[in-house]
């Protein structure tokens, strides 16, 4: 009785949590707007046929796609739309909207006959993949500091481990999950883990979550007070509709990891897309088309920047550097040139003038006021121009599209045990390092994106970060 009581009391005292309609309203919000991105890319669909045919491909069978297209995005796993990673989002976009692409595609061939229809659904699918990935990433990057916006989550365990992971998600709002209490045994009632209230009965969390709506729960466990209370939590979280737990093996496991069970222990499988001869080999057909038609379509570019190049500063146009590639190869890689001559020299006299700038060139490899730099260079490296000849290293097959930033023998030192990941695939004119803050991404960050992306490669990861590549590109972020 007394236990009843305290658990009702605790649950009172929790009134500044997310009210319960929240987590409802994010993901109608969401739902909207996948439904207007297909509306939009049906409408736009139907201008590009006439325009095209001189005909309308607008009818009832195209417009019955709206009615799927729901139904594909359900069965398909795309709700809770605040909850997916991004690579598993865009994986699951794509057969969403093809399952939807051949069935109104069916249909349409069954009731009509008509050429036009056909390729007004094909049409409306390609630009309904694009426009709900554009929409969702406006939505969530728009609406993710409100109040109101994503999940609240109840977060269980101890530890370092549980402030990083309140922090983890804090600062990354995007991810739709709101740690709104903790639980453990580490701490007493009434303390605070940034920010969020701390309740030392993990018993009571079934009512606390009951009287906020709390629906969803994570559970962090690897200290030995987590272990040792292990079934006490378990049954603490039999009332929670969805619940994450994280094992101790983090570096192990990511998006290529999934679930299984030995007897019935619960055991992760890690799988090695680098082992996959199929992914390989599809990677590399990709590289070599795209490039080919890429150094056809730039060239006339191409000319006009190396005359920019001559009329600025005499000397070469292009840079080669030696860089480290697959299976620890060594290969030049090509830049326009954007420095003056003498370069080294001239970063050794700026470096020895100024010790602070010195300390910026030990932490990143990169100034931001680079002396070296000239201003055609200082325009081509804003504007990623500068890595255009690495076309011919990826049609070449000595670089991808999509890879660990190519390092040079002095920085070796500096991966340590990665290293030996580094050397497992081609290096990349793009990778993950770009896509999260260029520039303003530290080294030992790198080298951690680096080392993820080799471990959780996979063609969707790829396509992913081609797609952020573009965004960060067109919008300068973090380029200098």
């Amino acid at each position: 009785m007394a236990a009843a009581s305290t658990g009702r009391a605790v649950a009172q005292t929790a009134l500044s949590l997310p009210a319960k309609w929240h987590g409802w309203l994010s993901e109608m919000v969401l739902v909207l707007g996948d439904l207007a991105s297909f509306g939009v890319a049906q409408l736009a669909a139907i201008l590009v046929t006439h325009l095209a045919f001189s005909a309308s491909s607008s009818n009832l069978v195209s417009w019955l796609s709206l009615l799927f297209f729901p139904l594909n995005f359900v069965v398909g796993g795309m709700y809770p739309a605040v909850l997916l990673s991004p690579v598993l989002e865009l994986q699951r976009t794509f057969k969403a909207v093809g399952v939807n692409w051949l069935m109104v595609g069916a249909l349409a061939e069954h009731r009509t006959h008509n050429p036009q229809t056909l390729v007004g659904v094909a049409i409306a699918n390609v630009l309904a993949c694009i426009f709900v990935l554009i929409t969702r990433d406006f939505l969530r990057s728009t609406l993710c500091h409100r109040s109101w916006f994503g999940h609240a989550v109840a977060v269980f365990g101890c530890g370092e481990d549980v402030c990083q992971l309140v922090q983890e998600m804090q600062s990354n709002p995007k991810h739709g999950l709101k740690p709104a209490l903790v639980f453990g045994f580490e701490w007493i009632s009434g303390d605070v883990v940034c920010g969020i209230p701390v309740i030392a009965t993990p018993e009571h969390a079934s009512e606390v979550a009951k009287a906020h709506g709390i629906r969803r729960a994570i559970m962090a466990i690897p200290c030995a007070t987590g272990r040792k209370n292990l079934n006490r939590l378990l049954a603490c979280l039999a009332d929670f509709e969805r619940v994450l737990i994280l094992p101790d093996l983090a570096d192990m496991a990511g998006s290529n990891a999934s679930t299984s069970e030995i007897s019935g222990i619960l055991a992760i499988e890690s799988h090695n897309r680098l082992r996959y001869p199929a992914e390989r080999f599809l990677k590399r057909c990709f590289d070599a088309a795209l490039a080919s038609i890429l150094l056809i379509l730039v060239s006339p570019l191409l000319a006009v920047v190396a005359c920019l190049i001559l009329l600025e500063s005499p000397g070469p146009i292009f840079f080669g550097h030696t860089r480290i590639g697959e299976d620890n190869r060594k290969l030049k890689v090509w830049k326009f040139r954007s420095m003056v001559l003498n370069a080294d020299l001239a970063l050794q006299q700026y470096l020895q003038r100024n010790p602070e700038m010195a300390a910026e060139w030990h932490r990143s490899q990169k100034l931001r006021r680079d002396p070296r730099i000239t201003r055609v260079g200082a325009f081509l490296r804003r504007t990623s121009l500068d890595e255009l000849p690495q076309l011919w290293n990826i049609f070449k097959g000595e670089m991808s599209f999509v890879g660990p930033r190519p390092i040079v023998e002095s920085e070796v030192l500096r991966y340590t045990d990665n290293f030996q990941l580094y050397t497992k695939v081609l290096p990349g004119l793009t990778g993950l390092w770009q896509v999260s803050g260029r520039s303003k991404t530290t080294y030992k960050q790198r080298v951690t994106l680096d080392s993820y992306y080799v471990r959780n490669w996979s063609l969707w990861l790829d396509v992913w970060i081609l797609i952020q590549t573009l965004r960060v590109v067109l919008l300068g972020e973090g380029a200098h």
